[in-house]
């Protein structure tokens, strides 16, 4: 065992507080200041977080189990892991000690705290499933130690934060188990994160909604450029292989405002991609994109170069539905990108159509319309009681002062 005294390492030989970094070899014993020992130690309450594969070795280990099963109500043991088909039973046969698991996906590493210790290292190279969690420990190298009140502390602080973020055992093993689907709503706060998520929603997805507004020549810089790229080919190769596919299905659909002729080379670029496209002016503050049960919405701009610092994520059927009706319905009421990248290169303006529910609006839009006239004005009036209403809010002496 080497013991590092430099930055990662240190020792106060009054007060008995240490700090080690420790490297072993295969051939070297158990180290004292190992997980074990931290473990072992715990007087009211251990905690432990470790990978599936090493969950499985401990809860086969005979000095796990002779500790484990010395654990009373007065003591608290819990165990953070990610648990899968493979260590589910290991999961439930740790949990006939009293023992409080919780899942959370992808757990690497192993790290065990106590009242006053703190123990870490890395993820063990396993060899063999069958051997003892004592002798797969010995395998493992870079090992961190310390009884530095402040540093047990920091790490109680990071367990605490990974526990309430962690599935109770009981849910995961019924996931598990039935092969159900787990449900959640969740705000995502770090843009890298975020931006995996709506690749990855991509990548899987056999049709993809796009509803935001965006600064196009940025857009040709980003990651989703290329990755759109790539899925629409991919689409392309199975609209040839099955003509009979749905519109629908293994789509890429995207509403925006398309107001710039600045913006046609690429929006052209997309449409000969496969790429379907629509013009809407009346873009809602929240973007959002749709997959295969998921949703992904911000209400900031979306600037792929720049990335999103918060965005909502859900995969429940209320908010997929919510979002899907909403773009249902705003596709319907758009214009095609083709009839569109017309409209501006004949520099025309497109004409529009708004039902008005308000009377009251009805009224200023009425008055104002006859006071734009120049030199014309057309009336139908659909009834005797709608001329009177007209005389009574003013109409018929505008009329008046506009014939003068």
């Amino acid at each position: 065992m080497a013991v590092y005294m430099d930055l990662n390492s240190s020792s106060d030989t009054n007060t008995g507080i240490l700090t080690e970094e420790m490297s072993k070899s295969g051939s070297d014993l158990r180290p004292d200041k190992s997980i074990f020992q931290v473990i072992s130690n715990y007087k009211v309450e251990v905690s432990i977080f470790l990978d599936s594969i090493s969950l499985i070795i401990m809860s086969k280990d005979r000095f796990m189990k002779e500790l484990f099963n010395k654990k009373n109500d007065q003591k608290r043991i819990r165990i953070i892991t990610e648990i899968n088909k493979d260590n589910i039973q290991s999961c439930k046969e740790l949990m006939k000690f009293g023992i409080e698991l919780r899942h959370l996906d992808e757990v690497a590493g192993i790290f065990s705290i106590n009242e006053f210790e703190y123990c870490a290292t890395k993820k063990f190279p396993i060899q063999d499933r069958q051997d003892s969690f004592e002798n797969q420990y010995q395998l493992s190298t870079n090992i961190v130690y310390s009884n530095d009140k402040e540093i047990v502390n920091h790490y109680k602080y990071i367990f605490e934060i990974l526990w309430s973020k962690a599935i109770p055992a009981e849910q995961r093993t019924r996931e598990v188990e039935d092969d159900t689907k787990r449900f959640s709503t969740e705000i995502l706060k770090d843009p890298h994160e975020i931006l995996d998520d709506i690749i990855r929603l991509t990548q899987k997805s056999s049709n993809i909604s796009l509803f935001f507004a965006l600064e196009w020549t940025r857009l040709t810089d980003s990651k989703l450029f290329d990755l759109y790229s790539r899925v629409l080919q991919n689409y392309g190769r199975k609209w040839k292989e099955d003509v009979n596919i749905e519109a629908s299905k293994n789509a890429i659909r995207w509403i925006t405002t398309i107001d710039k002729k600045d913006e046609i080379p690429l929006i052209r670029i997309l449409l000969g991609l496969g790429m379907q496209i629509r013009h809407s002016k009346f873009l809602t503050p929240m973007s959002f994109i749709i997959g295969d049960g998921e949703v992904i919405a911000s209400i900031e701009k979306i600037i792929f170069d720049k990335g999103i610092n918060s965005a909502l994520f859900s995969n429940e059927l209320p908010y997929t539905e919510h979002f899907r009706t909403v773009f249902e319905e705003l596709w319907k009421n758009s214009v095609d990108a083709v009839e569109r990248i017309k409209d501006i290169e004949e520099s025309m303006s497109t004409g529009e159509t708004e039902i008005i529910y308000r009377p009251l609006k009805t009224q200023e839009l009425f008055i104002n319309i006859i006071k734009s006239a120049k030199k014309e004005i057309l009336i139908i009036f659909p009834t005797v009681n709608a001329f009177y209403r007209e005389v009574g809010i003013g109409i018929i002496q505008l009329l008046r002062q506009a014939a003068e």
